[in-house]
């Protein structure tokens, strides 16, 4: 679920399983956050900052942890690790 500053809702997303990381980052370079979150059970899902689904794919059993590095002062990797 994504909330505005008074706790109204603003949209959301079912990513089916468990989420066991979120994090946020400006994954294309237009200034803008994407949520970037990882189930409990091989998927790995990347949403815009309006809750549109960018990418999503199957990696490995129960994500531990995501991180979008810097690379080239620009957050353009993604890492996920899984169990």
């Amino acid at each position: 679920y994504a909330l505005d500053f008074n706790g109204k809702e603003k949209w959301n997303f079912e990513v089916v399983r468990p989420a066991c990381a979120v994090e946020t980052a400006d994954m294309d370079g237009d200034g803008k956050l994407e949520i970037l979150c990882g189930t409990g059970y091989y998927y790995a899902t990347v949403l815009s900052h309006e809750g549109r689904k960018i990418w999503g794919g199957k990696f490995a059993r129960g994500c531990k942890g995501i991180a979008a590095p810097l690379v080239n002062g620009k957050q353009r990797t993604l890492v996920i690790g899984g169990d």
